[in-house]
């Protein structure tokens, strides 16, 4: 996620971290979900801030979910150079985070 949305990338490569990120939520989200709705300390780099993030709240924050969600829809509809299976797969992890979030929220 951060290499997709929160890290400068050249697009010729962007296009394949925003692919597995992609992937990441399609088989992951709930439970990765689970960790922003609660959360534990974690020191673990994978989770570190991104340049390009500059949101508050904790490694794992709703801030940060919806900042990655926001990445997934215009990755889906501003990217046409990336070709239709990106967009197709940016657009269903936005979808499945909406998904999520609203399923898991109260």
């Amino acid at each position: 996620m951060r290499d997709a949305f929160e890290s400068k990338q050249e697009p010729k490569f962007q296009i394949h971290y925003v692919m597995a990120a992609a992937q990441w939520i399609l088989w992951n989200g709930q439970m990765f979900f689970d960790g922003v709705v609660h959360p534990m300390p974690i020191e673990d780099r994978s989770l570190k801030f991104g340049e390009l993030y500059t949101g508050g709240g904790s490694q794992l924050s709703i801030e940060r979910w919806h900042f990655w969600k926001k990445g997934f829809a215009a990755a889906s509809v501003d990217r046409d150079d990336w070709g239709d299976e990106c967009r197709m797969l940016a657009r269903k992890a936005e979808n499945l985070m909406g998904a999520i979030e609203q399923g898991m929220t109260f």
